[in-house]
């Protein structure tokens, strides 16, 4: 059966972070080395694999991960996983294969600018290198909320802002309306992203936004 893209991304993650764990320790209480080699081809499948899909064409990818040696009973990793979203660069690649591509095709490619908060720095990161790549002459924008320090980074090199200053930082920076988006470090998803500049934005601006485009624009944003 063939899993959604973004899920199939997880797994990957996932197994490939499990099976680098297992191949890092000694063979002791019966486990054995994963082979790195092994590692690469599956992996290498996987990309193919995911390629054909892009491409259009059949793709069966077996999310089922050959391991050598017996199962780490001391595993912390049983029954689920942690996805790290802000440094697996599986959440970049979704939107790289994905948000971009959906954008690019709905839009038939007749856009400007694209222009986007980050969190993880996932979606912008994949959304402007996908778009960058179709067309160089689009720009590609940070809109920053109240708090964060990306504004900073990406216009002047310096992760910084005000309400971090000495003797001013709160219990929460972050005062703002809106929610899952602004950061005080940079991220190696936000780190793949191509910006040609940043914006702050106010929560009155975001608000007076999403009205006009709900009355004026017939278009909603969740």
């Amino acid at each position: 059966m063939m899993l959604p893209l973004k899920r199939r991304r997880a797994l990957e993650a996932n197994k490939l972070a499990a099976a680098q764990r297992e191949s890092s320790e000694k063979q002791t209480n019966g486990l054995t080395h994963v082979d790195s080699e092994m590692l690469d081809d599956k992996l290498a499948v996987m990309q193919r694999e995911s390629n054909k899909m892009q491409n259009g064409g059949p793709a069966h990818v077996n999310t089922e991960f050959s391991h050598c040696g017996k199962c780490d009973v001391n595993s912390d990793s049983k029954g689920g996983f942690f996805a790290d979203q802000f440094e697996n660069l599986a959440n970049y690649r979704a939107h790289y294969e994905c948000t971009g591509p959906e954008i690019w095709k709905q839009t038939k490619g007749n856009l400007h600018a694209f222009v986007a908060a980050a969190g993880t720095g996932g979606t912008i990161a994949g959304v402007s290198r996908y778009l960058k790549e179709k067309n160089r002459s689009i720009k590609c924008f940070l809109m920053d909320p109240p708090g964060s320090g990306l504004f900073n980074k990406v216009t002047r090199g310096v992760m910084y802002t005000k309400e971090e200053a000495e003797g001013k930082r709160l219990k929460n920076p972050f005062d703002t309306i809106t929610e899952g988006i602004g950061i005080n470090r940079v991220t190696k998803n936000f780190m793949m992203a191509e910006l040609d500049g940043a914006y702050r934005g106010s929560d009155r601006e975001a608000v007076e936004m999403s009205r006009y485009m709900v009355t004026s624009e017939i278009f909603v944003v969740i």
